[in-house]
C-alpha cells in the first residue's frame, strides 16, 4: 500500500481503541488526529460496527477485514458554524454522529470482493 501514497503515513498505535465503544473510538481518533486530513483506524467488534453504523446512520457489519471510507460533508451540515472544517476530529465527534455529518464512500468486505 505504501507505493500509492504521496508519503510514508505516520502510525499511531492506541490502546483505547481495543474493545472500546464508538464515543470512545471517535475521541481516541480525534486526540491522535493531530490535524490530519485522513486517518485510517484498525479495531476491533463490536465496536467497529457500531461505530460504522452510527456513522453510515443505518446498521452496518464490519467483518474481519472489511473496510468503510467516510467523507465528513460540508461543515455547515454540522450544525456548528465555530468549528472550523479543518478542526481535529474530536471537535467533530460530537456532530459526527449526532447531525448525520458523515457520508459512506465505500465499503468492502472479504466476500464482496
Amino acid at each position: 500500500m505504501l507505493e500509492q501514497w504521496d508519503s510514508k503515513p505516520q502510525l499511531v498505535c492506541l490502546e483505547d481503541l481495543y474493545l472500546s465503544g464508538p464515543e470512545t473510538m471517535l475521541e481516541a481518533i480525534g486526540n491522535a488526529n493531530r490535524g490530519l486530513n485522513r486517518v485510517m483506524v484498525l479495531a476491533h467488534n463490536p465496536g467497529t460496527s457500531l461505530l460504522a453504523s452510527m456513522l453510515a446512520n443505518e446498521s452496518m457489519e464490519m467483518v474481519t477485514a472489511a473496510v468503510a471510507v467516510f467523507d465528513v460533508n460540508d461543515i455547515d451540515s454540522l450544525g456548528n458554524s465555530n468549528v472550523s472544517p479543518h478542526a481535529p476530529l474530536s471537535h467533530l465527534s460530537k456532530h459526527l454522529s449526532t447531525q448525520g455529518g458523515c457520508t459512506l464512500t465505500h465499503f468492502a468486505s472479504p466476500k464482496t470482493i
